[in-house]
C-alpha cells in the first residue's frame, strides 16, 4: 500500500531492518562528567556513593546543570564516535541501495538534530 501521500510502507521493503544504536545513556553521561571533576570532588562523590547516594547523584547533576547542554554534546562526541560513525555507513547503506532510512532519538531532542545536517550533506539527501 502507498499513502496519498505516495510514502511507501515498511512492509513494502522486506529487506528494510530495524537498527537499534544507542548513541548516549545516563551511564555513559555520568562516567564523561565524573572523568571531568577534579581530584577532589572526585573523591567526594566516591565517599557519598558509599554512604549517601541520593547526595552523590545531586553531586552529578550539580555538575551537568553547570556544564549544560555543551558538557553534554562534549560527553557524546567524546564517547559516541564510534556508534555515530556505524550510524552513518547503517544510512550510507541504505541510500546506496536506494531504500528509504530513518533515525530518531527516543529521549531528548538535540543529538537528533545536530546529526541530520552532517548526515544528510554527506549522504546528499534532502533535509
Amino acid at each position: 500500500p502507498v499513502f496519498k501521500s505516495g510514502v511507501k510502507l515498511a512492509h513494502d521493503f522486506p529487506e528494510m531492518s530495524r537498527v537499534n544504536v544507542a548513541l548516549f545513556n545516563q551511564e555513559r553521561y555520568y562516567e564523561g562528567v565524573y572523568s571531568r571533576m577534579d581530584a577532589v570532588t572526585k573523591a567526594k562523590v566516591a565517599m557519598l556513593d558509599v554512604f549517601d547516594f541520593d547526595r552523590a547523584t545531586a553531586t552529578y547533576l550539580e555538575a551537568i546543570q553547570a556544564g549544560g547542554l555543551p558538557l553534554m554534546n562534549e560527553i557524546l562526541l567524546d564517547t559516541a564516535r564510534p556508534k555515530l560513525c556505524h550510524v552513518l555507513k547503517l544510512l550510507t547503506a541504505a541510500v546506496d541501495k536506494g531504500h528509504p532510512a530513518a533515525y530518531y532519538c527516543v529521549a531528548g531532542k538535540d543529538r537528533t538534530g545536530r546529526s541530520h545536517k552532517p548526515f544528510s550533506t554527506l549522504l546528499s539527501t534532502p533535509h
